[in-house]
């Protein structure tokens, strides 16, 4: 099976150490076991993690201290057994031995300092080290592809010989330093130095294998938000073990959106801190996998879990296997309904190519780019609304994509070109609906009619919310209003004290409107959520004759996602109650039921069909003529279901 076809996988892996003996605990019979009772479409096993010991005999590198049974052919004789591909989990530029044996092959950051753990990708690494590794699992080992961690969200900013003399080369110039005015150019640089480098790799394995399927993890994702050249041939990561259900929900929609076959990895293990290095792991139970991948297929993704690799690579935990299979019958009742589905759009988060952090040395990863937070906090509210939401990447916007959404909100602190802030002004010139978060209006003040200054300075302001007031600290600006409608109010105490300022206005343009927010909602939303801020954000979607194409009531803890397959109308509705975002919880096996639930489709004629799936239960339409919208039930929701609207 190809990965584009993949749709349920596994992935075991665990970073040899020093002193460990692999495959001290040497049982086949176990991973049988697993394979046979949880079917995957694919496996992945360990095969070099990041402190760069090679869990096989390689010839090339440097492996394990000591290699009691070869874990990875028994892995590789096993699912070839039964007709499963299996990749390698094999760690790119986190290559912690590497660096010691060959120092000069470190980044170096612009004080002279090399890094333990971190190779230059301008370096012969990848001629030397890298693409040799991947021949040996391609060719001795017969594998079916890699799974490449430790690479884009490892890559840093580099000042060793090869980067400098690189840049020379191209620029006859030295490389700036983080003060210098050019510095993101540099950084820019070097990030097309590490696009060079993964393209190398897999054009090199491809020469010799040509069916390897390989990718850079977190490659063409929220860490990466530029355009792809990479030639990945899918798109995956591992999203956070903690919190983890709106990472999932945020994480998949980052990378749905490249039109690309992709997967997103569940930790099924919930460590403190969330490390590869950390043995202090428990096990995730059967509702916290389900509920991770509802959020994941509903965007029509493939779905794979990551449990440790134990006795130092020889066997997994048998005790889970049962687990497992639930997990594996879960996915699959919804495999026909899900995978490869396409989202329809409703509402689009812009996220940005050009801003950035010019203090992080680091590449890419969650913390470089200014807009993260802010777009995680949108996507979270959002569908804590009931709102369908995706997201955009900046080089992806022209006038044909943004005309099928109803509307786009611009983050927070967001710097765009001056050619997509005119693609996105003709978007409301031609009947389009913009929501600027706070500083992003600066873009767009001569459409806005609105002049917003932020002096830097934070304070403790007060929203009003349908009669309740929520709390945030931030910054009001200093505003001229040139013709601007005020549409929401804040106050500077707890108790509607004072003269109101305003919170949001909304402005005409052509055929459409703008709302433009005096506070980052984004950030704001993502330290402080509450009845009440989401009520504003829905009272700012009305105020812009928001009409979403379904709307559900009945539970603030229903997750809506509509997509399209087979020609017909996919509600995915997901439930996200219970104790995921709880610090202190690690596992648990209930998750509260929600419901009922009552769906509002807006149609022009009575559905000839409502089911939902997999229970495949026909559900009970009424049909207003007048008001255009069909309604429908649901009794209870216990994780996920899929309501099939046949036309």
């Amino acid at each position: 099976m190809k990965r584009e076809k993949a749709f349920f996988g596994v992935h075991f892996d665990f970073h040899a150490m020093e002193g460990q003996t692999v495959g001290e605990d040497f049982r086949p019979d176990i991973v049988a076991k697993m394979l046979d009772e949880v079917k995957p479409d694919f496996a992945q096993c360990d095969t070099k993690g990041h402190k760069g010991l090679s869990s096989y005999p390689t010839k090339v590198g440097t492996q394990a201290d000591k290699i009691e049974h070869d874990v990875l052919r028994m892995w590789r004789d096993l699912t070839k057994e039964r007709g499963i591909p299996l990749y390698g989990h094999h760690s790119g530029v986190y290559e912690q031995k590497v660096v010691e044996i060959h120092p000069d092959w470190a980044v170096v950051n612009e004080n002279g300092e090399k890094s333990s753990d971190y190779v230059s990708v301008f370096s012969p690494y990848a001629e030397e080290y890298l693409i040799p590794q991947l021949k040996e699992l391609a060719l001795d080992y017969d594998l079916d592809g890699a799974w490449i961690d430790g690479d884009c969200w490892a890559s840093h900013v580099d000042y060793s010989d090869y980067a400098q003399k690189a840049y020379k080369e191209k620029t006859g110039k030295n490389p700036p330093k983080s003060d210098d005015e050019d510095y993101i150019e540099y950084k820019k640089f070097c990030r097309d130095g590490f696009i060079s480098y993964v393209t190398k790799y897999i054009t090199e394995i491809k020469k010799v294998k040509p069916d390897f399927e390989i990718t850079s993890n977190w490659l063409n994702s929220s860490q990466t938000p530029i355009e792809p050249k990479a030639p990945i041939d899918f798109i995956s990561g591992d999203y956070t073990c903690t919190n983890a259900v709106e990472s999932a929900r945020y994480e998949g929609r980052c990378i749905s959106c490249h039109n690309m076959p992709w997967d997103l990895m569940a930790w099924g293990q919930n460590a403190r801190p969330g490390s590869w290095m950390t043995t202090n792991r428990s096990t995730k139970e059967l509702s916290q996998y389900c509920q991770e991948a509802a959020q994941i297929i509903a965007l029509g993704g493939g779905f794979q879990f990551f449990n440790i690799m134990y006795g130092f690579g020889g066997t997994v935990q048998e005790w889970m296997i049962p687990v497992w299979s639930e997990v594996a019958k879960f996915c699959r009742e919804r495999e026909k309904f899900c995978f490869r589905a396409k989202q329809i759009p409703q509402i689009a988060v812009i996220y940005p190519e050009m801003e950035e952090h010019a203090e992080h040395t680091a590449l890419f990863g969650v913390n470089t780019f200014n807009s993260f937070k802010s777009l995680k906090g949108w996507i979270n509210a959002l569908q804590d609304i009931q709102i369908s939401s995706s997201v955009l990447y900046e080089y992806q916007l022209n006038e044909e994509v943004l005309s099928k959404y109803k509307a786009i909100v611009i983050p927070d602190n967001y710097t765009l070109s001056e050619k997509s802030a005119e693609i996105l002004e003709n978007y409301v010139k031609n009947g389009g609906k913009l929501l600027l978060d706070s500083k992003a209006n600066k873009l767009f003040e001569g459409i806005s009619k609105l002049t917003l200054d932020y002096s830097g300075n934070t304070e403790i302001m007060f929203a009003d919310a349908r009669g309740a007031l929520f709390a945030f600290e931030g910054e009001y600006p200093t505003y001229k209003n040139d013709g601007a409608m005020e549409c929401a109010q804040l106050y500077f105490s707890n108790y509607y004290n004072g003269k109101p300022s305003p919170a949001a206005w909304i402005s005409e343009y052509g055929k459409g409107q703008i709302c433009t927010l005096a506070f980052s909602f984004g950030k704001t939303y993502s330290e402080n959520i509450s009845t009440a801020i989401k009520n504003f954000l829905k009272d700012r979607l009305d105020d812009l004759g928001f009409v979403p194409l379904v709307e559900v009531s009945g539970s603030s803890f229903a997750d809506v996602v509509l997509t399209q397959k087979d020609g017909h109308l996919m509600i995915n509705i997901s439930n996200t109650s219970g104790s995921h975002n709880a610090s202190a919880v690690r596992s648990y096996s209930e998750i509260p039921k929600i419901g009922p639930l009552t769906v509002t489709l807006h149609t022009d004629k009575k559905p000839r069909s409502v089911y939902a799936e997999p229970q495949h239960k026909k559900l009970k339409v009424s049909y207003s003529k007048s008001s255009q919208a069909a309604l429908f039930t649901l009794d209870k929701l216990d994780i996920h279901t899929v309501i099939v609207v046949e036309k």
